[in-house]
């Protein structure tokens, strides 16, 4: 039978990522593999989706738009968490106090509670239960956050990066009107909390990536390529620097 999958899409804003994946990445998260708990009844979360989770200023929402609208037909369905968050913040803030906590936290370029996080996404899940796939955008944003996902949703296939110089996300940010402290806040707390959990789906040979400056076309085309291999095999999608295991796809003419 075929394995239900997850694809995650992470967007780095480090100085090339394959450079930086000696220091960074070599810290391995504690992210352990159990049996998956799926809620029954109204809080069934189908089956099929696609995940993407990235670091500040790299154009992701710009990008999941696209391959959104080009594979919407296929039952795709874009899921925003900064978005989500924004909602739920001005929601709940004024009524529920961990709700305001995590306002306070989300100001200052934080992340907000992991359990806060997970819920968001999977009430979205539900609501959109009819979808055959999903593509999240930023999430999850840390170890935890993956092993959360793959506990109580389903484990991730494939993760994409798009490679950006720090000094052009950077730029990216501060052409959107946020401040130094902001910007520092951000890339600290994308290295510090997101870069590493990469290494989980770097150990797996499932993470590929995709030069963030190459033109957005360019870019478009690659990740959507990606994305409905992915959707039309339902198996995992390994790097070129993979042995193809049982049920999976090698790309290696197209990865890296």
């Amino acid at each position: 039978m075929m394995r239900n999958f997850y694809t995650s899409v992470i967007i780095s804003p480090v100085a090339k990522l394959r450079n930086y994946r000696i220091t960074i990445l070599e810290q391995k998260p504690q992210i352990t593999t159990k049996p998956m708990s799926r809620p029954r009844g109204s809080n069934h979360v189908p089956p099929g989706s696609r995940q993407r989770f990235g670091g500040p200023g790299g154009g992701k929402t710009r990008h999941a738009a696209r391959v959104r609208e080009a594979l919407s037909d296929y039952g795709l369905v874009h899921i925003c968490m900064p978005d989500l968050i924004r909602a739920a913040i001005l929601k709940y803030k004024d009524k529920i106090p961990e709700w305001k906590e995590a306002a306070e936290r989300y100001q200052k370029g934080q992340l907000i509670p992991n359990n806060l996080a997970l819920e968001l996404v999977k009430r979205e899940m539900v609501e959109n239960s009819d979808a055959k796939a999903f593509f999240l955008e930023g999430f999850p944003r840390e170890a935890r956050q993956v092993e959360d996902f793959e506990r109580e949703v389903k484990p991730v296939n494939m993760a994409l990066i798009l490679d950006y110089d720090e000094a052009t996300l950077r730029k990216h940010m501060e052409n959107r009107g946020l401040g130094v402290e902001m910007i520092d806040a951000r890339i600290r707390e994308f290295k510090q909390k997101t870069l590493p959990s990469a290494k989980y789906f770097d150990d797996q040979k499932l993470l590929h990536l995709i030069p963030g400056e190459e033109d957005d076309q360019w870019i478009f085309e690659r990740m959507k390529m990606l994305v409905q291999r992915a959707m039309d095999s339902g198996f995992s999608m390994v790097n070129s620097r993979s042995a193809t295991p049982k049920n999976q796809v090698n790309l290696s003419k197209n990865s890296f």
